[in-house]
Parts: C-alpha cells; structure tokens; sequence
C-alpha cells in the first residue's frame, strides 16, 4: 500500500490495516483505531466531513472542499449526500430539469401514445448522466462526468 506522507496518523494506520489479517486478536470484532471518528448515521458523517459552520461561511471559496469527501457505492446514497451539503451551503439553488419526452414510434395506429411516460424517465438514474433534476447553487462545486470541451478545460473529472 502507498501512504502519501509519513506522518505518524498515516503510519499508525497502515500498520494496524496490514494486522488486520494477521493479528488473531482481530479475528472476530475489530476495535477501531482511538484516532477514527465513528459516525452512526449519515447525518452525522456529513456533519464532520463538512461542518455547518463550515459551509456557511465558504461564500464560494473552493478551498474548503480540498481534502473533504465523502465516497458511496450507491448514486441514491450520493443524491442524498450532496442534496445535504447543498443545503448546508448559502444562497439560492437553482433546478435545471433535462429533457422529459421520446420520440416514441406509433403503438397500434395511436400516433399519440407515449411509450415512456416523462414521470418514467424522470425517475431513471445513470452513473454517468446528470440526474433528471439537477439543482446547483453558486459556489457549490460541481465535477463533470464527460468531456464537454477539452480545449477549454472541461475534461471529466475536472
């Protein structure tokens, strides 16, 4: 494992994740390290992560967010995450809505009849699209999921 730093929080870490394995008396519960911050709802990790006091005074300075975040393997989890920190962040947000029709061949003669209904594809959720309801405050950073335009910097990622 790489360790960025040689600090001694980053070495007392790794050594207590490589004994993990080894170390019998891990075998069964695990102790955390004294250092871990335990949080038991998402509420409260969010809390830590991004203090009220925090975001409320960011008025649009980035720096608050460098070294900050929050990682989740589920995009519902992920929706819940920044809708919170989004809150908690000052001034006015902004809903963008995407698209919500098809062009839906004809169903027995009826030109009419939509195959997708917009409450349908409104209710879809990719990875790499933006939600159907994307809501932005100015200020909150954002990261792009496709490369929109290179040339002017707007890579994914960025």
């Amino acid at each position: 494992m790489r360790v960025r730093g040689a600090d001694l929080a980053n070495r007392n870490f790794i050594s207590w994740l490589q004994d993990l394995s080894y170390d019998p008396s891990f075998h069964g519960s695990i102790d955390p390290l004294p250092s871990f911050n335990l949080c038991y709802s998402e509420e409260d990790l969010i809390q830590r992560v991004y203090p009220p006091g925090l975001l409320a005074l960011s008025g649009g300075d980035s720096t608050i967010f460098a070294g900050r975040a929050l990682l989740s393997p589920r995009n519902t989890t992920v929706s819940s995450i920044n809708s919170a920190v989004l809150a908690g962040l000052p001034g006015q947000s902004t809903r963008y809505l995407s698209h919500n029709e098809v062009e839906n061949p004809p169903v027995d003669g009826d030109l009419n009849a939509p195959i997708l209904s917009p409450d349908f594809l409104f209710s879809l959720d990719f990875p790499s699209i933006a939600p159907a309801i994307l809501e932005l405050k100015v200020g909150a950073p954002i990261m792009l999921l496709r490369n929109l335009d290179p040339r002017e910097g707007l890579c994914n990622g960025t």
